[in-house]
């Protein structure tokens, strides 16, 4: 046991045997993904409301369809929808088809910290701006036959939050969503100055929310 070339080889031996990691600990088991609220969601959802549109004398309703996606930490979100307006007054009617993208900024995310209820509901405040394309369908009573479309631009403004109604933290839950908007745009007609659809709407609605990244 003398032998200086042995005690080497020895120590080398034992030095691999427990200095090297096995392969478990070269790649550590990675944990599940954990289904708590953090920010990130996909949202399915459907939206109606009462509508205004005072420059002329129009009211209605409305509804709305579509897909929201937030990222981590409730930041921001984008939402897809589809809305369907039907405003009348005495003597017309406008039926409003239009699709667009709005952009969701919750400026008191960090609320979602505490990770209780009134947390939630203070993440979730936030203002939204959009833009998108609408097509309307104009008819006076006085002579319907002679309907008028248009097809146009449309920007909006608003602002909002949610409500979880059952725990948000075991991955998904439904939520109830209220919302104020106001959508700019205009019909252009083929006498006259044409109507502005500048439009205010009081949303409720209703949604399916999964915790998580979209993509």
């Amino acid at each position: 046991m003398n032998n200086p070339r042995l005690l080497s080889t020895a120590a080398i031996a034992l030095a691999m045997a427990f200095g090297t990691p096995s392969p478990a600990q070269a790649n550590p088991v990675q944990e599940p993904y954990s289904d708590q609220f953090n920010g990130a969601f996909v949202e399915y959802g459907v939206r109606a409301g009462l509508s205004a549109l005072p420059s002329s004398g129009l009211s209605g309703w409305s509804l709305d369809a579509g897909i929201r996606h937030s990222f981590p930490m409730y930041l921001g979100d984008t939402r897809l929808a589809y809305r369907y307006d039907n405003l009348a007054s005495d003597d017309a009617n406008v039926a409003i088809h239009g699709a667009g993208l709005t952009l969701g900024i919750h400026p008191l995310y960090l609320a979602l910290l505490s990770n209780g209820f009134t947390g939630h509901v203070l993440a979730s405040l936030h203002l939204e701006i959009g833009l998108g394309a609408q097509y309307a369908l104009y008819r006076a009573d006085a002579s319907p036959e002679l309907a008028e479309s248009d097809l146009g631009f449309a920007w909006s403004l608003g602002a909002g939050f949610d409500l979880p109604l059952f725990n948000p933290n075991r991955g998904y839950a439904p939520w109830l969503n209220v919302l104020y908007r106001y959508r700019g745009g205009h019909l252009d007609l083929a006498e006259g100055p044409g109507i502005s659809l500048g439009t205010h709407t009081a949303f409720v609605g209703l949604s399916w929310r999964v915790n998580g990244l979209l993509f």
